[in-house]
Formats: C-alpha cells, structure tokens, sequence
C-alpha cells in the first residue's frame, strides 16, 4: 500500500504542468550555442514597395488584427521603404489588405497588385454628362437576383435624368436620377415588371452631396437618401437575371450620363439595414464585411483603373471620368492632406501618424550585471519594459519619439544605469532630450540632453536604479526575493524632439537601437546585448578579460567562449525569474530555442499550455 502511494504521488508529481521534467534538466553553461546565434526574439525586416497611389500605408499582422506601421507614399520616389523590428513569430503580414510573406532574407521588395494606398489625398469622382463613365464587373458570375443593395454618395452639378449605379440597361437595376422627380431607385423583374420608385422631394438641391441607397430582398425594394426611407415598394419575384457589366456615371448601354460627382460606391448580394446604412454611411469600408461584393473609393487620384477594395479584384476602367478633390465625406481639418479618419492628430498640420516599436505592447530588456564575469543567469539583475512612440508628418517626416521605460526589476546590489544610442548621429542642433533621471557624477550630458563624448547619439535613462526604486529592506535588490515586500515600478518618460521635416524613420533607425546597463555608476564598464557594440565611453580594455570572448576585428561583443550573452531582448513584457533560478527553470523551452540558433520554439517566452515553469518564477506578492 505503501509503494502505491508513493507511486501516484510520483506521478502525479511528474504530471505537474503536463511537462516533462528533463526539459529542465539543464543548465545555461552547458548548452551548445552555435557563435552565429543572435539571441534575438524579433527580427528586423525592411520593406520596398511600389506600384502605390499617393496615400496612407499600412503594415499589419496577416489576420489585420495588429497595426504594424502607418505611413505616407507621397509618389516621390516611387518606391516607399521603411524598417520594422518584428517578432520572429510573424510570418506574413497584410499590405493595405494584400497578404505577403517575410522571406528569409528579412527583405522584402514587393509591388502591389490591386489595393493601392489608402486615402489621404481623398478624391471622388467627377463626370461631365457626355461619354463619361466606369464600368467593372462585366463577368456573367456577377448576376444577383434574389438579393441586391447599392450605396453611393452624390452631387449634382446639374438637374438631369441620368444613371448614378447601374447594372443593366433598360432591364436592370440601380441607383438614378430623373430631371423632376429626383432620386430613384429601380429594378426590372423576371415577372418583366419595372419598378420604379422616387424620393419624394423632387429635385435636389444642386452642389449638395448624398447619400443614396437600394436595397432589393425578393419581396421589398427600398431608396434611402441620407440614411431615411425615402420610399419602398412590395412585389413578388426575384430580378431579371442580366450578365451587364456594372456602369457608374450611366448606364450599361453607354446612355443617360450623369453630371456631377460620384464617391465611395458598394455593390452588396445581401440587403442592407436601415440601421447599417445610418451606422456606415459616414465611414470607410474595410473591405471586408459580410455581404460586400465590390466597393470603389475613387482614392488612385490618376489613371485609367479605379480598384475594387474587396478581395474580389472587380477593378473599373475609366472613360473620360476624371479624379476630383471635391469629397463626399473625409474631412481634413488640419488641411495637411491626411483625411481625419486616417489622421490620429486630425487638428495639427505638424503630426499624422503614431506608430509603436514594439508594436503589439512594451518589450523587455534583461541583464546580467557581473560582467565581464559570469553571472547566475537569471537575467533579473536589471529588467526593463520598454515602448518608443514615433510621430511623424504628413510627409513622413519625425516631429518626436517618446519613449517609455518601466523599471520592474533590479536583482543585484550594484547601482547600475542605462541608456541607449541610436545607430546614427544626429547633431546637437537637430535633436532635443528631455525626461532623463541623471542624479551622480557619473555622466555628462550636452544642452541638448544627450550624452557628450559619443561619436552616435546616445541617450542616458538614468544613472542608478536604486534612486528609483529603492532596496525595500530584506533580499537581494528589488522585485526578485520572494517574501520581500513589492515595489511598485517606476516609469521613466524620454522625449526626443527633432527638427522640423528634416528625419525620416529610417534616418533615426529606432528599430537598431543598442540599449545598455552602465554598472555600479562606473561608465567605462557596459553590459550590451549579444554583438552590439560598445559605446565611445566604454574602457575597451575590459573587452576579452574574465569570462568575456569579446573580438573587436571580428565585430564580436558581450558572449562568453561557448557564446552566453549578458543581456537579451525579449519581444513582449517577460516574467523574470526568482532571484538565482536560471532562465532556464523557469521557461521549459529555452534552452531548445538557443540550441536549435532560434529556429525552433521562436515563441518559448509566451504563456502557453506548457511552457511556464511557474515556481521559478517572480510573482508579485
């Protein structure tokens, strides 16, 4: 009985967690690291992109859900780079909708297909009366019958009869006007009945936008102008089936051209709601909602084709039609040329887009303060989240960077600093820095704010954590001893404010930033991450001595002989470990990950089914 119980207790034991033990039995200075193992979670990707229309673009995860980057392609050049620092667990990402893969290179040289830029200089439009139109669709898969809506937003330029959206001739359906009675809509039936139904107001106001729609179900066909039922009409039959291309401006027979101007149209095979229509009238599509067939925002502002946002493709050819600044809605009320809805400073000329580094949430830093001697490898002796916000222009050009330090960890008894420098040098004159915590001797800094005697930029958080947050009395530093009273994390706020129009991100290269722990107030002594270079202030001598493998000529920093670093970066916030458990007690997949060079369990740091060995990790009492 004896043995049975400790059996089942040894199971269940071993059961804990669902791991198996001999994931962790290992320890860091055994693993077999490959020299060229970077030990990086993310990756920086650069992309080139052309065949764009002026406008917004925007980079995002593949399912649309994560933001990436948002930016502006003026047309000059042709070809829109910019650089991201991504999670090696991204793939693909979405280009204003269009799915690509990263490849392996972390280049990337891509030209769209059929989605264009974004709007930002907004256009609709504008169709004389005579010969003028677009027609898309004209593919016999395009016949609806049972269920039909159509949207546009319209101004007259002139009391007319004329085709606003239509598919068919005299036996189709769509969208119209007539000279005295006004909005209509209309439909032609299998039962070789037409339907013809108006709004009810006469004629419209001349010089005044619209917004009509239809709305057809098999029993009901409804007008809307403004999101209010104008007019409807019941019957019993399904629509004549018509293989018509769909003609905006006319109608399929190249007759009854409209004057004036035309924006934003959707084709639906679903019929609309009153309350959708009144929700959506007002906002862009996003190309994908339920029901949507085919949707033109006329934003190209050029050429010959005005493309279909949906994942149908259904492009429109332009006859004679031409692109004009006079919108349907989409305002800009800073006049920057970045419509409001598209704009996240819609009232400053001088800023347009945020974007995030990194761009899911704040990252961690981790370090080991020993150096050039080994530590314990818990890589809690300084833990730092981190997030840079990048606002730039309309011409995509950084008006600031503001960037966030949270200081959750400090596991050591060293008064160590931290600071950062960005790849390259930005003159004093050009960059101003404000927000850093400088209380010692132990750094100078310009009038500007950033460090003197570097040959980069560099810029000093602060220069002992302990003046932050301070040793609670018992164990070792702070946030790492279990029983020790928490302390609450401070918050370092860094803003850089650069010239005016002058830097692009690439220019400031955020993404490469080289962040580093001064240690215990000493400044020629600095921990950086694995093969990041030292700074001009670092005592070089260090390099190579105790446990360090460092080789300038080899362009190699920070890693022992069997290539342990000092520091890593980790993609998202890290649950640190206890004081004195190596990292790899407390994350089962660690070591796999480091062994393997980064190919395998990329996502080891997540809190996944599995991969957490809780118990060694810190928790906050």
């Amino acid at each position: 009985m004896f043995i049975g119980l400790f059996c089942q207790i040894l199971i269940t034991a071993c059961q804990k967690d669902n791991f198996n033990s001999s994931v962790l039995a290992v320890k860091m200075e055994n693993l077999h690291i490959s020299s060229a193992f970077d030990w990086k979670t993310s990756r920086v990707v650069g992309f080139s992109i052309t065949n764009l229309t002026p406008g917004v673009v925007r980079i995002s995860s593949a399912d649309g859900s994560k933001l990436f980057s948002k930016g502006y392609f003026s047309g000059t050049p042709s070809t829109y780079q910019v650089s991201l620092s991504l999670p090696t667990t991204v793939k693909a990402v979405q280009i204003n909708d269009e799915l690509v893969t990263i490849p392996s290179g972390n280049f990337l040289n891509y030209a769209m297909l059929s989605f264009k830029s974004l709007a930002i200089s907004n256009y609709s439009m504008f169709f004389s009366g005579t010969n003028t139109t677009i027609k898309a669709l004209s593919t016999a898969s395009t016949v609806f019958t049972n269920q039909v809506s159509m949207e546009a937003w319209v101004k007259l330029n002139a009391f007319q009869t004329a085709k606003i959206v239509e598919k068919g001739d005299w036996n189709g359906f769509g969208l119209g006007v007539d000279l005295y009675k006004g909005f209509q809509a209309s439909a032609y039936l299998k039962t070789a009945q037409s339907l013809v139904i108006n709004w009810g107001g006469n004629q419209p106001k001349l010089n005044q936008w619209y917004h009509l729609a239809m709305t057809f179900d098999g029993s009901l066909l409804c007008l809307y102008v403004d999101g209010v039922l104008r007019n409807s009409v019941t019957f019993s039959s399904i629509l004549w089936a018509n293989t018509y291309a769909i003609s905006i401006g006319s109608d399929s027979g190249n007759q009854k051209f409209f004057k004036g101007w035309i924006d934003e149209v959707s084709v639906w095979n679903v019929p609309l709601t009153n309350q959708f229509i009144t929700d959506n009238m007002n906002k862009t599509l996003g190309g994908n909602e339920t029901g949507l067939y085919a949707y033109w925002q006329f934003n190209e502002g050029s050429g010959a084709t005005v493309y279909d946002k949906t994942a149908h493709h259904y492009d429109g050819t332009v006859a004679n039609a031409t692109w004009n600044t006079d919108t349907s809605f989409g305002a800009d009320a800073d006049g920057d040329g970045v419509i409001d809805n598209y704009d996240d400073y819609p009232n400053d000329p001088t800023r347009a887009f945020n974007n995030y580094f990194p761009s899911e949430g704040p990252a961690s830093l981790a370090f080991e303060d020993l150096w050039p001697s080994k530590g314990d490898y818990d890589f809690n002796d300084l833990v730092i989240d981190y997030q840079f916000k990048t606002v730039t222009n309309s011409r995509n050009k950084v008006s600031e960077v503001k960037a966030k330090f949270i200081i959750r960890a400090a596991g050591a008894g060293f008064e160590n600093g931290f600071g950062f420098q960005l790849p390259g040098t930005i003159p004093d004159a050009d960059i101003t820095v404000t927000g850093s915590s400088i209380k010692h001797n132990v750094v100078k800094l310009n009038s500007n704010g950033t460090e003197a005697g570097q040959d980069k930029t560099t810029i000093i958080v602060f220069d002992d954590v302990f003046d932050l947050m301070a040793n609670p009395g018992i164990g070792v530093g702070v946030n790492t001893t279990p029983g020790a009273p928490y302390i609450t994390p401070d918050t370092l706020n860094i803003t850089m404010t650069f010239k005016p129009d002058t830097y692009s991100t690439l220019d400031i290269g955020l993404e490469k930033f080289n962040p580093f722990i001064i240690i215990d107030k000493n400044r020629g002594r600095e921990v950086h991450l694995p093969d990041y270079s030292p700074t001009s202030l670092a005592d070089l001598t260090l390099l190579g001595t105790g446990d360090d493998n460092s080789n300038v000529a080899s362009s190699r920093y920070y890693k022992t002989q069997n290539n342990l670093p000092w520091a890593i970066n980790i993609s998202s916030s890290f649950s640190y470990t206890n004081e004195t458990e190596q990292i790899v007690n407390g994350y089962r997949y660690f070591a796999s990950w480091a062994q393997s060079g980064g190919t395998t369990k990329t996502d080891w740091y997540l809190d996944l089914s599995g991969y957490r060995n809780t118990g060694s990790l810190y928790k906050k009492p």
